[in-house]
């Protein structure tokens, strides 16, 4: 991409979120944990200290102002923050004991709410159980604790006794559930990305393969020419055809990806990112030249819609706004290695 042209929208994102921190409630991956990740990714992009600094600050004073009262989810709340603590740990952007320092606060926020969201049925990944979880797996990673990592797996394993019990099926069946939902596909997507994710981590592997293959029937069910959700569908269907051995799957993922092709037009400036990722994460298993050029194909696609991206008054969030943006940039320079968008359940990594 045109570094210059690069290079400076970075920097126009930055000074934007810098100047909307005191105006960003949510404390979540929509709001000051994806800051805070952008700051840092910015840091080490061009080596400016300054933004280490303003990261590690919006972060004390975030943990700092966390109460009974914040919000929990990965979105808006603990669940986010605890993730973006975790990754910056495994990234080496900063060194905490996160075993002493959050293990005792975070967990108990984030699981009392976690058990009651499942018990009421709200297994959203973006506002509901899945989120929660997704704390909980990167904990369950990176933990120096045996005691906490049989803790961490046992809330994991509950989770997954509560999707087993049908208590998503009835939601995602239910005639309710149109109404309570913009995207049914993306919603199905997410839960069997998030089973891949378990998946990854073999100690879950005999638990979760049949919710895979039942929601992954579903899904493809589904399927449908929303072309903002079509890439990430395709590399789901791709994932679990590889991983489950369903020729049926890949198959389909293939005719998503083919059809998909420059169907984002219209679509936002991050769905490009995410269309150039899936082909990406396909080619690298692959090596099947196709799915290079189409992977390069959409990186052309990103640059050309960054020409017009208006950064002012866009919403923080890592999804489909200003840090997403900026870090899908800093992704496709490829300076070095990231793995931020494990958030968006892009990629499985154990």
């Amino acid at each position: 991409m045109n570094t210059i042209q690069t290079d400076t929208i970075l920097h126009n994102i930055a000074l934007e979120l810098d100047r909307t921190i005191k105006d960003t409630s949510a404390i979540g991956l929509n709001g000051k944990a994806a800051i805070v990740l952008y700051f840092f990714y910015y840091y080490k992009f061009f080596q400016e200290e300054a933004y280490a600094d303003k990261a590690i600050h919006l972060l004390q004073e975030t943990i700092e102002g966390i109460d009974a009262t914040s919000s929990v989810n990965l979105r808006e709340g603990i669940s986010g923050i605890g993730w973006t603590l975790e990754h910056l740990n495994e990234n080496n952007f900063i060194a905490i004991d996160i075993d002493a320092a959050f293990a005792h606060t975070f967990d108990d926020y984030i699981y009392e709410s976690m058990h009651a969201f499942a018990i009421a049925g709200n297994f959203d990944y973006h506002s509901g159980v899945l989120g929660f979880c997704l704390y909980f797996v990167k904990r369950f990673q990176h933990t120096q604790s045996a005691a906490l990592k049989a803790t961490y797996e046992d809330y994991i394993t509950q989770v997954i006794f509560f999707m087993e019990n049908q208590r998503i099926r009835k939601t995602l069946e239910s005639e309710q559930f149109a109404k309570h939902t913009h995207n049914k596909t993306e919603v199905l997507t997410n839960t069997v990305n998030f089973l891949l994710l378990l998946l990854s981590l073999k100690t879950f592997d005999p638990l979760v393969r049949p919710l895979i293959a039942y929601y992954s029937a579903l899904l493809l069910k589904e399927v449908s020419q929303n072309t903002q959700q079509n890439a990430a569908t395709a590399l789901c269907l791709w994932k679990v055809g590889t991983e489950m051995s369903i020729a049926s799957m890949k198959e389909k993922a293939a005719q998503l990806f083919d059809e998909n092709q420059f169907a984002e037009s219209s679509a936002s400036i991050s769905n490009y990112y995410v269309c150039y990722q899936s082909y990406a994460y396909v080619f690298q298993k692959t090596q099947q030249q196709h799915y290079q050029k189409l992977r390069d194909a959409y990186q052309d696609q990103f640059k050309k819609a960054l020409n017009s991206y208006q950064i002012e008054g866009t919403a923080v969030g890592i999804w489909n706004h200003l840090t997403h943006v900026g870090l899908s940039i800093i992704q496709m320079e490829n300076k070095f290695s990231t793995n931020w968008d494990e958030c968006l359940l892009l990629t499985t990594t154990a």
